[in-house]
């Protein structure tokens, strides 16, 4: 995880981070899922919830929404399968990830900070200034469950006591000596929103991260 940390600390080489547009794969490379190796299906999924909360214009490849595998073109064009056996779970994730997006203005908008970098989990915010926009984005690309406390930006002044609740779940924690602990299961993600925030801008229930 500490690429990514390396990634975002070159942003300043761009006029407008905000403006890029990031992507897990295309028509040029194999798919996420051929090279994704075990445990695919969360992997794509973590990868998804990372594009579609960080700084940029998230562009999803036709046939990702319901995890079209493939390898290198051609193979990496095959045909959408309209009416064949589909990964619903996957679907319904991405239909989740793009509710929680639309519905948070941080997300579209917002500066991206950095909150915590290790070799298992990342972790940045999304803010606009306004706190009661402000959005969390936790990610672990490990294997096991990971317990992080992690200090709250003072760009973001979330003050003790504040709730924040998970878009990704029914979870929540509430901020405590400037301070959030925080337990992701094994390629896990959670997206954090001030609570009253969350329930006001939420379009529709998210799904839980289900095989």
């Amino acid at each position: 995880m500490k690429q990514l940390g390396a990634l975002f600390a070159k942003d300043n080489v761009y006029s407008n981070a905000n403006m890029m547009s990031p992507f897990i794969d295309n028509h040029d490379v194999p798919r996420f899922l051929h090279d994704a190796g075990s445990n695919g299906v969360n992997k794509l999924k973590m990868a998804m919830s990372l594009i579609m909360t960080m700084r940029g214009i998230p562009t999803v490849y036709y046939g990702t929404e319901v995890a079209l595998d493939g390898g290198a073109d051609p193979d990496n064009r095959r045909d959408m399968p309209w009416s064949t056996t589909r990964n619903n779970s996957v679907t319904d994730y991405i239909k989740a990830l793009t509710s929680i997006r639309k519905g948070n203005v941080a997300l579209r908008q917002g500066k991206q900070l950095e909150m915590w970098q290790d070799d298992q989990v990342y972790g940045f915010l999304r803010t606009t200034g306004n706190n009661n926009d402000d959005v969390i984005t936790l990610l672990n690309n490990s294997d096991s469950n990971q317990t992080r406390t992690i200090k709250i930006r003072a760009e973001s002044n979330m003050a003790d006591g504040t709730n924040l609740k998970n878009l990704l779940g029914n979870d929540g924690v509430t901020v405590q000596n400037k301070t959030i602990t925080v337990t992701l299961g094994a390629k896990e993600t959670k997206i954090f929103a001030i609570g009253n925030a969350s329930l006001k801008n939420s379009i529709k229930r998210p799904v839980t991260n289900k095989k």
